[in-house]
């Protein structure tokens, strides 16, 4: 952060706020990856950061995706990815969902009432 507040004003330096995000987004999204990849194991998993969110590596990915881009891109353009980025989660986490159903039944719908939020705390 020092080396980036020290460039000169212009394009390649991101704002103060931006840093400040980054300095929150990027540790947030490798612990909750982390978190994730050590609470894996075979079957329905339903403990560790999976007993918070029902899709915790997409909250990681979405992190990621923000610190990254407050870095390198223009605001319109990180939007847009951010965008794209939300419709094609949502996608996939509903065809996840329905294979879960599927291949656990019963199990998992419980855990779906159980665990109320797909990868945004807060929202759903």
């Amino acid at each position: 952060m020092a080396l980036t507040l020290s460039m000169p004003a212009g394009s390649l330096r991101p704002p103060p706020a931006h840093l400040a995000a980054v300095i929150v987004l990027a540790p947030l999204g490798a612990a909750v990856f982390v978190w994730s990849l050590r609470s894996a194991r075979e079957g329905l998993v339903t403990t560790g950061a999976y007993a918070v969110l029902r899709h915790p590596l997409y909250l990681a990915f979405l992190a990621m995706l923000l610190a990254t881009g407050l870095l390198v891109t223009p605001l319109p353009r990180l939007v847009i990815a951010l965008l794209l980025f939300l419709a094609g989660t949502e996608l996939r986490i509903a065809e996840e969902e329905r294979e879960l159903a599927d291949r656990h039944g019963p199990e998992y719908d419980q855990y779906r009432r159980r665990t109320r939020w797909r990868y945004l705390p807060l929202i759903r």
